[in-house]
Protein backbone atom coordinates (compact mmCIF):
# COMPACT_ATOMS: atom_id res chain seq x y z
CA UNK A 1 0.00 0.00 0.00
CA UNK A 2 1.51 3.37 -0.93
CA UNK A 3 1.52 6.74 1.52
CA UNK A 4 -1.33 8.08 -0.56
CA UNK A 5 -3.76 4.95 -0.42
CA UNK A 6 -2.53 4.84 3.40
CA UNK A 7 -4.04 8.02 3.94
CA UNK A 8 -6.85 8.21 1.71
CA UNK A 9 -7.70 4.76 3.87
CA UNK A 10 -7.23 6.98 7.52
CA UNK A 11 -9.73 9.42 5.92
CA UNK A 12 -12.61 6.96 4.68
CA UNK A 13 -12.10 4.84 7.96
CA UNK A 14 -12.27 8.19 10.32
CA UNK A 15 -14.70 9.75 8.16
CA UNK A 16 -17.32 6.82 8.68
CA UNK A 17 -16.70 6.43 12.57
CA UNK A 18 -18.12 10.44 12.44
CA UNK A 19 -20.93 9.75 10.90
CA UNK A 20 -21.68 6.35 13.22
CA UNK A 21 -21.32 8.51 16.45
CA UNK A 22 -23.80 11.57 14.86
CA UNK A 23 -26.28 8.75 13.46
CA UNK A 24 -26.19 6.81 17.36
CA UNK A 25 -26.59 10.30 18.76
CA UNK A 26 -29.82 11.10 16.57
CA UNK A 27 -27.86 14.28 14.91
CA UNK A 28 -28.01 15.71 11.47
CA UNK A 29 -25.25 16.89 9.29
CA UNK A 30 -26.91 20.42 9.84
CA UNK A 31 -27.01 20.00 13.57
CA UNK A 32 -23.39 18.72 14.04
CA UNK A 33 -21.64 21.42 11.65
CA UNK A 34 -23.88 24.27 13.54
CA UNK A 35 -22.59 22.72 17.36
CA UNK A 36 -18.89 22.48 16.00
CA UNK A 37 -18.69 25.78 13.95
CA UNK A 38 -18.27 24.34 10.53
CA UNK A 39 -20.39 24.35 7.43
CA UNK A 40 -22.77 20.99 6.71
CA UNK A 41 -20.97 20.91 3.02
CA UNK A 42 -17.76 20.61 5.06
CA UNK A 43 -18.64 17.72 7.39
CA UNK A 44 -20.31 15.54 4.57
CA UNK A 45 -16.81 15.55 3.17
CA UNK A 46 -15.32 14.41 6.08
CA UNK A 47 -17.81 11.95 6.67
CA UNK A 48 -17.16 10.53 2.82
CA UNK A 49 -13.56 10.43 3.47
CA UNK A 50 -12.48 13.86 1.44
CA UNK A 51 -11.28 15.57 3.83
CA UNK A 52 -9.22 14.75 7.24
CA UNK A 53 -10.07 17.52 10.16
CA UNK A 54 -7.47 18.13 12.45
CA UNK A 55 -7.63 17.49 16.26
CA UNK A 56 -9.38 20.82 17.49
CA UNK A 57 -12.28 19.58 15.05
CA UNK A 58 -12.52 16.41 16.43
CA UNK A 59 -12.22 17.52 19.96
CA UNK A 60 -14.93 19.45 19.41
CA UNK A 61 -17.41 17.02 17.43
CA UNK A 62 -16.23 14.92 20.58
CA UNK A 63 -17.92 17.59 23.07
CA UNK A 64 -21.08 17.79 20.67
CA UNK A 65 -21.73 14.08 20.74
CA UNK A 66 -21.03 14.15 24.16
CA UNK A 67 -18.30 11.30 23.75
CA UNK A 68 -14.69 10.89 24.61
CA UNK A 69 -12.61 11.09 21.53
CA UNK A 70 -10.57 7.99 21.63
CA UNK A 71 -7.05 8.50 18.98
CA UNK A 72 -5.00 5.46 17.90
CA UNK A 73 -2.54 4.90 15.00
CA UNK A 74 -4.97 5.43 11.93
CA UNK A 75 -8.23 5.24 13.69
CA UNK A 76 -10.50 7.56 15.59
CA UNK A 77 -12.98 6.55 18.11
CA UNK A 78 -16.19 8.68 19.94
CA UNK A 79 -17.13 6.63 23.03
CA UNK A 80 -20.44 7.41 24.30
CA UNK A 81 -20.22 9.01 27.67
CA UNK A 82 -22.37 7.35 30.36
CA UNK A 83 -24.90 9.60 31.85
Amino acid sequence: MTAKQHHTNSKTRIGAEIRRAREAAGMTQAILAGLVGIKQPYLSAIELGKHLPGTELLKRLAAALDSKLVIGRDMVAFVKLAK
